[in-house]
């Protein structure tokens, strides 16, 4: 069984996504029948960034009669504003509906110790609905600020935080790193994503190299009954490495010698987290 965690689907004929703009590989439709799906069970979407996160919310729902694999949508939501209680009564019609993200891997430390995001965690925590949190590494120490405030929220960190591949785990980028992890794996509600590293990484040189150092140490850090795996399909296939979904999960895999850990971390966390039904 294999539950991949972190997989996104656009159409840009038929909403915005600014971001996709000059970057030709990704700038056209990806849909669920683009996708390597041979080794998967079943899949969560991941909110892509549209301009109208609602919206993509709601088209991705959508797509459940033709895609049997969709198990989950963490879907966008303001957690910063004032508006999130009525975005998530909205949000909650949706029978697949499993969690939220808000990037802020490109905000500041003022955004990060708000009070609005702080009160939006918390409310998070009180409806039980976990946060997808997409960081960068050196914003990891105000994360794990922020979630002083709200102790309880179930927060999932994207793409390992955005590790510093290219410079190393000995670098002292990679230090830090560990360090704040090591922090964050303090929080009990706190897991981790296996996924999305390619990007991070030297596209000119190997990847396993690069990766493998960190995938070890997210898995001693948090312990395999805290991490997932994910494809962060297609965007890590869309680098130099052609990184394909099968190469990823074999990566990921060959970390993991235990039968048992390796069911925690390519399914049994995913469900547990986001409450999909076994």
């Amino acid at each position: 069984m294999i539950v991949d965690s972190h997989q996104h689907v656009w159409d840009p004929t038929r909403l915005s996504y600014p971001w996709l703009s000059g970057i030709p590989e990704l700038d056209q439709p990806k849909m669920p029948a683009d996708a390597e799906t041979e080794q998967v069970d079943r899949v969560v979407f991941v909110q892509a960034d549209a301009d109208d996160g609602a919206a993509e919310a709601r088209w991705v729902q959508e797509l459940a009669a033709q895609w049997p694999q969709l198990a989950g949508i963490v879907a966008f939501a303001p957690v910063e504003s004032a508006d999130l209680p009525l975005a998530l009564d909205r949000l909650g019609d949706l029978p697949l509906f499993r969690g939220v993200r808000r990037l802020l891997q490109d905000e500041s430390s003022d955004f990060l110790s708000s009070p609005g995001l702080r009160q939006g965690l918390r409310e998070l925590s009180t409806r039980g609905i976990p946060f997808d949190a997409c960081v960068r590494h050196h914003q990891l120490t105000d994360l794990r600020r922020a979630l002083e405030h709200a102790p309880d929220v179930t927060v999932v960190i994207d793409h390992l935080g955005k590790p510093p591949l290219a410079l190393g785990l000995d670098s002292r980028a990679g230090e830090a790193w560990t360090q704040s992890m090591e922090a964050l794996a303090e929080l009990p509600t706190v897991v981790v994503k296996l996924s999305g590293l390619a990007p991070e990484a030297d596209l000119t040189a190997p990847l396993a190299p690069q990766v493998e150092p960190f995938l070890d140490e997210a898995l001693r850090v948090f312990g395999p009954a805290r991490c997932m795996v994910g494809s962060d399909w297609p965007v890590s296939a869309a680098t130099p490495h052609r990184l394909t979904n099968a190469d990823w999960f074999d990566l990921v895999g060959s970390r993991i010698a235990d039968p048992t850990d390796r069911q925690r971390v390519f399914s049994g966390t995913a469900e547990r987290i986001y409450g999909l039904a076994v």
